[in-house]
């Protein structure tokens, strides 16, 4: 026979101390916030020795934040020194998946790069991926484009030879299609310039006299940006060229002119364009190697400016983000450096050192889910895993 007791205290605890052991009866296996949770592997690289750069672009066109992983060529050719590129899509539960085979046509394997640029550049209505080498050499290389046709991206079969620092894409010449400048360090052009002549087709003008009027700034620029004040889209050049260190910017509407941009010793490896001030037109975000700079746009050709900081890191990239509804920037690179700026406010903390754990940090970037959720991806001991911010 079974004897029924009556509730007491004692029994009253016993079932409080199993409710909370069992995390209150909800379900869910989702990481803890905070330093106890864990990271979630994404996959393992061809070659997880070989240095990487992240770019955040909405590649599927699903409105989500995708990732383009590319690898780094660390020589004087692309010749038997070609580098893996991944393509990771974002899921519908924030998570990343490698999904190289679903969108890049015949082969993941090409020249490594430094700047990705992510455009339509044939005007086909489908955004295509341009890749821009740069080797530790003067030597020009193979600059490649892979065309999207809103499925897959299919890797050109012509190279544009240049060994470029810079890369940026606008409307150069006004006649609607979107062109690419790059800057040539190997000397053999006065600037480099490619732009749509037919579906899936770039040309390199013959005529350079629109780069020679430049000089030697636009061919040993180390970063460039376009960018709208008061009425005119400017182009602005960081360079090395004598006088040292020199930043130059050039009307090209309606004519190239030439002016100073700003007054400063610091070379900038990178730029972007992002509305920090609410301003009528957008203000700049300048990184150099150790600093970071932010300049008003005065909406009239001139820019103050109204931040800097000491930031050591390696860039690769430096791209726009809205945290909360407000406009805020990513500066990542290629060894654990993150930093995540909410308007002028650094809020990144220690996370990628947190989320390595004492393994060797490699490339690492944030990325937003749909619910608006931050996100990191890191590379750790050659293998990519994400993280809750």
């Amino acid at each position: 026979m079974i004897k029924l007791l009556k509730p007491n205290l004692f029994l009253f605890l016993i079932q409080f101390f199993l409710l909370i052991g069992c995390g209150g009866g909800g379900g869910g296996g989702s990481a803890s916030s905070g330093s106890s949770q864990s990271n979630t592997l994404v996959f393992t690289p061809d070659s997880p020795n070989q240095k990487y750069t992240l770019s955040v672009f909405d590649l599927n066109s699903d409105g989500m934040d995708d990732v383009f992983v590319s690898g780094l060529t660390n020589s004087t050719t692309c010749s038997g020194q070609e580098a893996y590129h991944y393509v990771l899509i974002q899921q519908a539960n924030g998570h990343l998946k490698d999904a190289t085979s679903e969108y890049l046509n015949d082969t993941n394997r090409h020249c490594g790069n430094v700047n990705t640029l992510f455009d339509d550049f044939d005007g086909d209505g489908n955004k295509d991926i341009f890749l821009a080498p740069l080797l530790n050499s003067n030597t020009p290389t193979s600059e490649f484009m892979l065309w999207g046709d809103g499925v897959k991206f299919t890797k050109d079969s012509n190279g544009y030879n240049l060994a470029s620092k810079a890369a940026c894409s606008f409307d150069l010449n006004s006649d609607g299609n979107v062109d690419i400048f790059l800057s040539d360090s190997s000397g053999s052009n006065s600037g480099g310039w490619v732009q749509r002549s037919g579906a899936n087709e770039l040309t390199s003008p013959a005529n350079k006299n629109f780069f020679k009027t430049w000089g030697l700034v636009s061919t040993s620029a180390n970063s460039c940006l376009v960018i709208s004040s008061g009425g005119n889209n400017i182009l602005i050049l960081s360079s090395t060229t004598n006088p040292t260190n020199t930043k130059i910017s050039y009307s090209t509407n309606p004519a190239v002119t030439e002016s100073n941009f700003v007054n400063t010793s610091d070379t900038f490896n990178r730029m972007l364009s992002t509305d920090l001030t609410s301003a009528v037109d957008n203000d700049i975000v300048a990184f150099s190697n150790d600093k970071i700079f932010i300049y008003q746009n005065n909406d009239d050709g001139t820019f103050s400016e109204i931040y800097s900081d000491n930031l050591s890191s390696s860039s690769y990239e430096i791209r726009e983000i809205t945290i909360d509804g407000t406009k805020g920037f990513v500066i990542n690179g290629e060894s654990g450096d993150l930093h995540v700026f909410k308007g002028t406010t650094e809020i990144t903390s220690n996370r990628a050192s947190v989320m390595a754990s004492g393994g060797t940090q490699g490339a690492v970037t944030v990325y937003k889910t749909s619910s608006g959720d931050l996100k990191i991806l890191q590379q750790i001991n050659g293998v990519f895993y994400t993280r809750d911010w």
